[in-house]
């Protein structure tokens, strides 16, 4: 069995405020304020009581980063006998965080029209025992702080810490509490999905949640299978994504995906665009392909710089 089967995955949901530099310098104080509450009402209505299964443990959404206007979530997401993370849990997820968008209602700022247009994206962290795969990277938040009361929480650290495949073997079969990390360490994480999770939440627009191919093909795999479909899932083409490209393969475009959140806000033309229903079965067999394709080209240029250092070597 290969050692991503036994890791967790973790589901990343983020939401910012569309153009909220322009509101806060046209609306200082009250504009200010609408966003304050929202991101206090956000917050509640998703991490309430009803969303976590044990206040200690990490069944529930967790506040991984808060940067300025935007809020970015961790979910841990099973990893099923197949070896992919669970479509089913995947979609769950989705749907409690789509129903806290909704509940949400976006403040109006007084004295104006303006409402607070909500913007989110969705992507996922899946390690597969791939170099590329995410890392985990713990910083101290005290370096004077040796820890030596808390054993077993610096060694299920450390292991997370050093990142390779071989360290994480060792941790396969323990309980993630994040929470119980974060006391002592700020929490993240490096590796190309990271970063091209963050390269999609870029294209993220209005009253949309953005969704990265892999996580796509997940919730269009679950799609499929229970013929149930909680959400529509539409696409935005292939886009470019900045620092992302691998020209040696050609891989330049990423297919990207969305999930409208507030169909109200929507121009006539995007509401018929909308009513053309993809393919499902036909979109997956072309992200199957598109993922093979990118796994193919990370292995060669991993290939390439391996090849690259043992040349310097010598």
């Amino acid at each position: 069995m290969g050692i991503g089967k036994n890791l967790t995955a973790f589901l990343v949901c983020g939401v910012d405020i569309s153009e909220s530099t322009a509101l806060k310098n046209q609306h200082p104080l009250s504009g200010v304020g609408a966003i304050s509450r929202f991101m206090e009402s956000f917050d509640k209505g998703l991490r309430k009581p009803g969303h976590q299964v044990e206040s200690t443990s990490d069944a529930g959404w967790f506040l991984w980063r808060v940067r300025g206007d935007e809020l970015v979530y961790l979910q841990a997401i099973p990893i099923g006998i197949n070896g992919r993370p669970e479509p089913l849990a995947i979609a769950e997820a989705l749907q409690q965080f789509i129903a806290s968008l909704k509940l949400a209602s976006p403040s109006q700022i007084p004295g104006s029209s303006y409402t607070l247009k909500l913007r989110s994206y969705a992507f996922l962290l899946h390690p597969q025992g791939n170099p590329w795969d995410y890392r985990w990277n713990l910083m101290p938040k005290d370096w004077n702080n040796n820890l030596n009361d808390k054993e077993d929480l610096k060694n299920q650290v450390g292991s997370l810490g050093i990142g390779s495949s071989t360290d994480l073997k060792s941790f396969s079969d323990r309980r993630i509490n994040l929470r119980e990390i974060q006391k002592d360490y700020f929490i993240d994480f490096i590796g190309v999905d990271v970063d091209l999770g963050f390269r999609v939440a870029e294209q993220s627009e209005a009253h949309r949640m953005i969704l990265s191919p892999y996580l796509a093909y997940l919730v269009m795999m679950g799609l499929e299978k229970n013929k149930i479909s909680p959400f529509s899932i539409y696409s935005m083409g292939e886009r470019e994504l900045k620092g992302c490209s691998i020209k040696e393969t050609g891989l330049i475009e990423y297919p990207l995906y969305y999930i409208p959140i507030s169909r109200k806000f929507l121009s006539r033309e995007e509401s018929e665009e909308e009513r053309k229903q993809i393919n499902i079965s036909k979109e997956i067999e072309k992200l199957e392909k598109f993922e093979k394709f990118r796994n193919d080209s990370y292995r060669l240029i991993y290939k390439n710089a391996l090849e690259h250092m043992s040349n310097e070597e010598s």
